[in-house]
């Protein structure tokens, strides 16, 4: 079973105007320029304007997070989040994936590799890796490659942000609620959503 203290959420994607401009910063970036490219003609601060909310829904997962006893980061770098490999037994990474050869993860210093990523993963894990808002394959094979025991959460296509932020919220809930293990919990939030989507 896991509780919402054995959780460490890191939020590498922007969560302030200050990281979301920063990630205009040098070349090796892909979420804030993709989007700049999604709106040509506009300024960054309309596009900011545009992805305020989320940000701010965000931040308000990050307040509720913490009430309920998770440990949370924003603005993770890459050194920090494999450090928190070494403390909690479930840690959650908000992170935009970009797709290509090889694929890669973006943290607050930038883009990394899968197999970087894969490789700052101690051996020994046997805890929780929730890359669900990334998609990629490779970096799943490079993972079980890497740390056969952990158990990994990841989809086979791309998430919305907003939908995942609230998905975590409900299944923190659950935690601090007893009898749950973090998959069993993120399985039964998806579960209520299917049931309720049917019911309609």
């Amino acid at each position: 079973l896991h509780w919402p203290a054995d959780c460490a959420l890191a939020f590498a994607v922007p969560t302030r105007r200050s990281e979301f401009e920063r990630g205009m910063d040098g070349g090796h970036r892909d979420f804030v320029p993709r989007l700049v490219e999604a709106n040509p003609g506009r300024s960054l601060a309309a596009i900011w304007a545009d992805y305020a909310p989320m940000a701010t829904y965000a931040l308000d997962l990050v307040a509720e997070a913490r009430g309920l006893g998770a440990f949370t980061e924003t603005d993770v770098s890459f050194a920090r989040w494999s450090r928190l490999l070494h403390v909690h037994p479930v840690v959650v990474l908000f992170a935009h994936c970009r797709r290509g050869e090889p694929d890669a993860v973006e943290f607050a210093g930038g883009l990394y590799a899968v197999a970087d990523v894969a490789n700052a993963i101690p051996p020994y894990f046997s805890g929780v890796l929730d890359f669900t808002v990334c998609y990629s394959l490779q970096l799943a094979a490079a993972i079980k490659t890497r740390a056969s025991r952990s158990q990994l959460i990841l989809n086979k296509r791309e998430t919305a942000l907003d939908q995942r932020l609230a998905l975590l919220r409900q299944a923190l809930r659950l935690l601090a609620g007893g009898g749950f293990s973090y998959p069993g919990a993120i399985a039964e939030v998806r579960l209520a959503l299917i049931r309720g989507g049917q019911s309609r």
